[in-house]
């Protein structure tokens, strides 16, 4: 099920106002078939609010874990891959920072797979649109976020 936030700081954004979770075993329905782009990886909080994390030069109060690409796939085929990587009855490793998630059992009790949740946004050249979201990331905190700088 997707979550709707009530304001939202992307209006250009195809779905990150939305958030759709992990855990949803109709994620794909929320994703227009065939897209490709961006995807960002989220936090949330009990209510479905973006659990803000503290970061090495500030508050990241949307809750990014990770910001990642479709590099030529599907934006439904890549959050598949996480998927299958992280929840319980796969045995997928096909997404690096689903891996990452999974090497540390620390992260996964901060961060339990039931509280993440995707955002999207369709783009033309997804791998240059990641660059700059994770460039624009690191001038606002000092690094990279947690799932990418690992």
């Amino acid at each position: 099920m997707a979550i709707s936030l009530k304001e939202c700081k992307y209006p250009n954004y195809y779905s990150v106002c939305n958030y759709v979770k992990v855990e949803d075993g109709n994620f794909h329905e929320h994703i227009p078939k065939g897209s490709e782009g961006i995807y960002f990886l989220h936090a949330l909080d009990s209510s479905g609010s973006p659990l803000p994390l503290s970061r090495l030069l500030g508050i990241d109060a949307e809750g990014i874990l990770y910001i990642g690409t479709t590099k030529g796939r599907t934006l439904s085929e890549r959050l598949a891959d996480f998927r299958k990587t992280i929840l319980p009855g796969y045995k997928g490793s096909g997404h690096i920072a689903g891996r990452k998630y999974n090497k540390l059992p620390l992260l996964q009790k901060a961060f339990p797979y039931n509280t993440l949740a995707f955002s999207f946004r369709i783009c033309d050249n997804p791998p240059a649109e990641e660059d700059k979201e994770i460039e624009s990331y690191m001038q606002k905190f000092g690094e990279k976020p947690p799932l990418n700088s690992m």
